[in-house]
């Protein structure tokens, strides 16, 4: 089943996809996005219970949220504009504290999602709250998926694969990210967890320009679409 946000008028709604083409809305408003990353260059090491050996916790704030294509806005203050291709937890209800094992009780689906830091920035800032969070740094869809399946994921550029990755599928790992995220703050509705690919963006991601297109497909949910336009 695919659920997806849409505005009609002045009014935002939530419905099912059947065969028609999705909208532009985002599939959710999350309260807030927590992404996982490696604190260094390259992809980081499964671990066994838990998010990537080594992974950093971080925040987006809901801000950042945009829908498929919507445009990605290019901030004059970088010059630097990095992506990564990630899959996207989107929680069903209220939790905190939940363990790995009850996870999928909370999970409402999953989505394509970009996670776009500015590099220049989270190099000279040396934390990552300015360079991922700015308007439009994550963009969500193109729908959310209740029984996704496909675990490969690739990011291409105007066209052409730029990465192409496994990501964690829908199960336990995913499970451990819920548990590790619920561990330290309570989750609400719509709320959206990272899972990672290969590359974290800020370490390594697909580099973007102005007029870029970029799309992220996964197997078993779809292709997310957007354009990079220059910002303020």
């Amino acid at each position: 089943m695919r659920i997806t946000r849409f505005a009609a008028g002045d009014e935002v709604s939530y419905g099912l996809v059947g065969t028609a083409r999705a909208g532009s809305g985002a599939a959710v408003l999350p309260s807030k996005v927590v992404g996982f990353s490696p604190p260094g260059p390259g992809p980081a090491r499964p671990a066994d219970d838990g998010p990537a050996d080594g992974s950093v916790m971080y925040l987006k704030p809901a801000t950042a949220v945009c829908g498929p294509l919507d445009p990605i806005r290019y901030p004059a203050l970088t010059q630097r504009l990095e992506a990564s291709g990630e899959l996207a937890v989107v929680i069903a209800r209220l939790c905190r504290q939940v363990p790995a094992e009850q996870a999928a009780a909370v999970i409402l689906g999953y989505a394509c999602a970009l996670d776009v830091t500015a590099g220049d920035l989270a190099e000279r800032d040396g934390q990552w709250a300015r360079a991922k969070g700015f308007d439009t740094f994550c963009p969500l869809g193109p729908w959310v998926e209740t029984a996704a399946g496909g675990v490969e994921l690739v990011t291409s550029v105007n066209g052409q694969v730029r990465q192409r990755a496994t990501v964690p599928a829908p199960g336990r790992d995913m499970a451990a990210l819920v548990a590790a995220a619920s561990n330290v703050m309570t989750l609400l509705p719509g709320d959206v967890l990272l899972g990672g690919a290969a590359g974290a963006a800020g370490t390594g991601g697909v580099m973007l320009n102005c007029g870029d297109e970029v799309s992220v497909s996964i197997d078993g949910i779809g292709t997310l679409t957007n354009r990079v336009e220059k910002g303020d």
